[in-house]
């Protein structure tokens, strides 16, 4: 993931110096926009959108909701969908849409804030993060949008354009 400051000038995300800028802003309750890299979140957040960090607040992180949190083992900080909370609410299931392995058990408190806007180009993507996004994070726990991914040459053409207007 990148950040790109007013000067234009663009920073690796894994610092650790902009994770503390990301926690100072979120910690003062602002959100944050960055441009985000990888295809952990495809096809609902793709390489080179543009999201917007929410501080949780008192929100409750229910499922479906993407967040960012700092991985407790790479130490870095990840964007990816909610799949499950334990019922105390305090540990989530954390996985990428596009991933086959789960980011384990995270603790509230390495969550970040939640994705609430992805901007990609001058559009405004809305699919993944709405009321719908619970069923996103079922078809996310079995793997299916990775599937979609590699075995993409399987689908027919038309109903490829189909999926490409609705994404």
């Amino acid at each position: 993931m990148s950040f790109v400051f007013e000067d234009k000038k663009v920073y690796s995300i894994n610092s650790p110096s902009l994770i503390e800028i990301i926690q100072a802003v979120i910690g003062k309750q602002k959100s944050l926009r960055f441009r985000v890299n990888g295809f952990s979140m495809s096809p609902f957040i793709r390489d080179g959108d543009v999201v917007t960090l929410f501080p949780i607040n008192n929100c409750s992180i229910d499922i479906g909701r993407v967040v960012a949190f700092i991985h407790p083992c790479a130490k870095k900080l990840v964007i990816h969908r909610v799949l499950a909370k334990c019922p105390c609410g305090t540990r989530y299931v954390i996985k990428g849409d596009n991933t086959q392995e789960i980011d384990g058990f995270i603790q509230r408190q390495d969550i970040l804030g939640y994705v609430r806007k992805v901007k990609r180009g001058r559009r405004n993507i809305y699919l993944g993060l709405g009321p719908e996004r619970r069923l996103v994070a079922y078809l996310s726990r079995i793997n299916f949008w990775r599937k979609l991914f590699f075995f993409g040459n399987l689908i027919p053409l038309s109903l490829k354009e189909r999926i490409k207007k609705i994404v």
